[in-house]
C-alpha cells in the first residue's frame, strides 16, 4: 500500500449536514477522520504491517485496527502518541493539517522507502530490516573494527576493499551473516529484542546519513534498559544520481559504518549540510577515536 501525502483538512461539513443531524458533532468526527487518516498515512510510510507496529509497542492487534478503522468512536491518544514514535514520527504531526506526510527525508523517494523499511524494525537482531536491503556484498564498518583490539569477534573480521570514490584504505569489517549472528548470539544470552526507530536522513556527497535509536527490551517486559542513538553512512549499489532520476531503481546497501551518538538526534531540526560534510568526512577517515562508544554486535560488551 503506497502512503498518500495528507496536508489539508477535509472540507467541513456543509450546513445542512448539521442541520439533518441535529446535532454539532460532525466536524468533531471529520476531525478525528483526520487524524485516522494521517496515522495509517505514519503507518504505510514506516513499512511496519499492523502486526509488527503492535509486537513493537506491545499490545495486540486489535487495537490499532479498531484505532484506523474507526470502530474506536474516541481516539486513543495515549495509543497514537505510541504508534508514531514507534513509526519515528513526533506524535505532533498527527494534529497539525499543515504537515506534509509522509515526511521527505532525503528527496529521493526510492531511497527514502527503504530507509524507512530498513530503520523501523522490531527483531531479536535489530537487523532484520537492513537484511531486506542488503547488497550481496554488504559489510558493516566501525573505527573500532580498526583498531583490531580486544574484541572477542575479531576472527570474524575481514578485509574490505575500497569503494569507488571513497578512502583507498582497506577497512575491517563484518559480512551480514556475522553481523547477524553475533548480534543473535547476544540477544539469546540475555533473553533481549530490539526496536530500531528512525529519526532522520540525509544526503551528504554520494552517501546517506541516517540517524536513529535503539531500544534494547529485556524477556516480555516492555521496559527499555538500554538506549542508544546511532548514526550511520550509508554507500549504496549505485550513485545517489541513479535512483533521483530512475524510480524503478531499489537502493542495495554496499557499506554501512556506524558509530554512537553522544546526544539524542533532534527530530524537530533539519540537517544541517556543512556539518553533516564535516562529520561524514571524520568517519570516512580510518584513524579510530571514540574508543569509549558502545559495541553494538559484542555479545559479551
Amino acid at each position: 500500500m503506497e502512503a498518500r501525502s495528507i496536508s489539508e483538512r477535509p472540507d467541513a461539513p456543509e450546513p445542512h449536514e448539521k442541520q439533518n443531524s441535529g446535532r454539532g458533532a460532525n466536524t468533531h468526527r471529520h476531525y478525528d477522520q483526520l487524524i485516522r487518516q494521517r496515522l495509517a498515512a505514519i503507518i504505510a510510510a514506516s513499512g511496519y504491517s499492523q502486526q509488527d507496529l503492535a509486537d513493537a509497542i506491545g499490545v495486540q492487534r486489535y487495537r490499532i485496527h479498531r484505532l484506523l478503522s474507526g470502530t474506536n468512536l474516541v481516539i486513543d491518544a495515549s495509543l497514537t502518541c505510541a504508534i508514531a514514535e514507534a513509526c519515528g514520527q513526533p506524535p505532533h504531526v498527527l494534529y497539525d493539517p499543515s504537515i506534509d506526510l509522509p515526511y521527505d527525508l532525503t528527496g529521493v523517494t526510492s531511497i527514502d522507502h527503504m530507509l524507512r523499511d530498513a530503520y523501523n524494525d522490531n527483531s531479536s537482531t535489530g537487523l532484520a530490516g537492513i537484511k531486506r536491503h542488503a547488497a550481496p556484498d554488504y559489510c558493516v564498518l566501525s573505527d573500532k573494527y580498526d583498531e583490531r583490539q580486544g574484541l572477542s569477534y575479531e576472527h570474524l573480521l575481514v578485509d574490505v576493499e575500497p569503494t569507488p570514490g571513497r578512502s583507498q584504505q582497506v577497512r575491517r569489517g563484518l559480512t551480514l551473516q556475522d553481523e547477524i549472528r553475533l548480534n543473535q548470539l547476544a540477544a539469546d544470552h540475555d533473553n533481549t529484542h530490539t526496536q530500531v526507530v528512525l529519526a532522520d536522513a540525509a544526503l551528504v556527497d554520494d552517501m546517506v546519513w541516517v540517524q536513529y535509536t535503539t531500544k534494547t527490551y529485556y524477556g516480555t517486559t516492555r521496559l527499555a534498559s538500554d538506549i542508544w542513538n546511532f548514526v550511520d553512512l550509508l554507500v549504496l549499489d549505485h550513485p545517489i544520481e541513479k535512483y533521483r532520476s530512475n524510480a524503478r531503481y531499489k537502493p542495495k546497501i554496499r557499506r554501512r559504518l556506524w558509530r554512537a551518538l553522544k546526544e539524542m538526534p533532534d527530530q524537530h531540526q533539519s540537517f544541517d549540510s556543512s556539518s553533516c560534510l564535516q562529520r561524514a568526512t571524520q568517519l570516512s577517515l580510518t584513524d579510530a577515536s571514540d574508543a569509549d562508544e558502545p559495541q553494538r554486535t559484542d555479545p559479551t560488551a
